[in-house]
């Protein structure tokens, strides 16, 4: 994080702050001084780096938002992560909320990608304040109904599903496919796999995904509030177009946009993907 906040400095000051768990657990925030536009809080997927958002988040500072990250443990360490202290994803909400709580936000937006519009969903009721809009980027909610055949779920999942049970090989194999190609620092696929630097911290996300993916989100979804858009790459690697599908299915009032290329993180590169979030948190599209 330290890199974005350093970058965001540039435009604006930003407060940073740390929610801690125990000794050495804890979620760092970082928030820009008050802008002329609502706030926008920016909820990351489980597991990944919030440098994904340093694009965006230049964008919305510029267009007059104030801007809310955070990020869980020391991402990217190679030792303990988070993940290997924090397994449960109700746990994981409890210490999210109880930070949002401390930083005393008022009403904003907010922008999910992947499972981060699931913690939005479950935290939306009780936080202090309202999320009148949310641009959902590649949203996933965890529907078990719904066959899911994208190449993230057949290839990876089931072997992070492995790791989960098996502290030994499947982690290792995992690290050794996720890395072979050797380290890429600050590159997209760096920080989308931060939280898996080593195999160690691999059996921690791993049980970490398997709690999240225990319960069916239909009610969750169906309850999000506040006016939705999802904002969608047809190459995307992680959510597949029909699963996506069933979501704005179980939700219609979601709106769509979709993008040629960008795969599953493409608000990292993606300048129409950046442009049209900011442009719709600001009301002008």
């Amino acid at each position: 994080m330290d890199a974005t906040i350093a970058a965001l400095e540039e435009l604006t000051p930003v407060s940073s702050s740390f929610a801690p768990i125990d000794d050495s657990a804890f979620i760092r925030f970082a928030r820009t001084s008050p802008g002329t536009r609502s706030p926008v809080l920016i909820f990351n997927a489980i597991g990944v780096s919030s440098e994904l958002f340093l694009p965006l988040s230049l964008s919305l500072v510029a267009a007059g938002h104030s801007v809310v990250l955070w990020e869980y443990g020391r991402v990217g360490d190679d030792g303990d992560t988070f993940f290997s202290r924090v397994q449960s994803y109700r746990a994981l909400l409890g210490h999210l909320r109880a930070g949002l709580f401390d930083l005393g936000l008022e009403d904003c937006q907010a922008v999910t990608l992947c499972n981060g519009a699931s913690v939005l969903a479950r935290l939306q009721a009780e936080l202090p304040f309202a999320v009148s809009r949310a641009a959902l980027i590649s949203p996933y909610f965890n529907l078990l109904h719904v066959p899911h055949q994208s190449p993230y779920e057949t290839a990876l999942v089931p072997l992070l599903m492995k790791a989960a049970t098996d502290e030994g090989g499947a982690a290792r194999f995992v690290h050794s496919v996720l890395n072979r190609g050797g380290p890429a620092v600050a590159s997209k696929e760096a920080l989308s796999k931060a939280h898996m630097a080593s195999p160690r911290s691999i059996v921690g996300y791993s049980r970490m995904l398997r709690d999240y993916r225990c319960d069916d989100e239909t009610h969750v979804l169906r309850r999000v509030k506040g006016e939705l858009h999802a904002f969608y790459c047809l190459d995307d690697e992680a959510v597949s177009t029909d699963y996506l599908e069933a979501i704005r299915s179980a939700k219609p009032s979601i709106g769509l946009s979709t993008y040629a290329g960008g795969g599953h993180y493409g608000i990292v590169d993606n300048p129409s993907l950046i442009a049209d979030v900011t442009a719709y948190l600001g009301g002008d599209r």
